[in-house]
This record gives C-alpha cells, structure tokens and sequence, in this order.
C-alpha cells in the first residue's frame, strides 16, 4: 500500500481507491442478483413440483 502511495498524492489515491471499490461493490451486487435469479428459477421448479405431485395425491 504504502509503495502505491509513493506515486500518487493522497486526494488522488482516495479518488482511486474509491473508484476500485465501487467497481468491486458493483460486481458483488451483479453476483448477488444473479444468485437470487437463479434461486428464484430454483425455487419455481420445487413449487411446480409440488403442485404436480399435489396432484398425484389428490387423484
């Protein structure tokens, strides 16, 4: 960190660093909307499971 800092003064590494986070921030939230997407496909083919074998049951 501080070899980094030797070429940058502080405002600019904080611009810099900041900049690095919200891309890093923003890459994590994509990830987590596609891991909720995908558990949401997960969980409407348990549910259209269950209403097939509802069915099953009931005949």
């Amino acid at each position: 960190m501080d070899e980094i800092m030797q070429y940058f003064d502080q405002s600019t590494f904080a611009m810099l660093l900041t900049i690095y986070l919200l891309v890093k921030f923003d890459k994590t939230i994509n990830q987590l909307n596609q891991s909720i997407a995908d558990l949401k496909i997960e969980i409407a083919k348990l549910q259209s499971d269950c209403k097939v074998r509802n069915k099953k049951d009931e005949e």
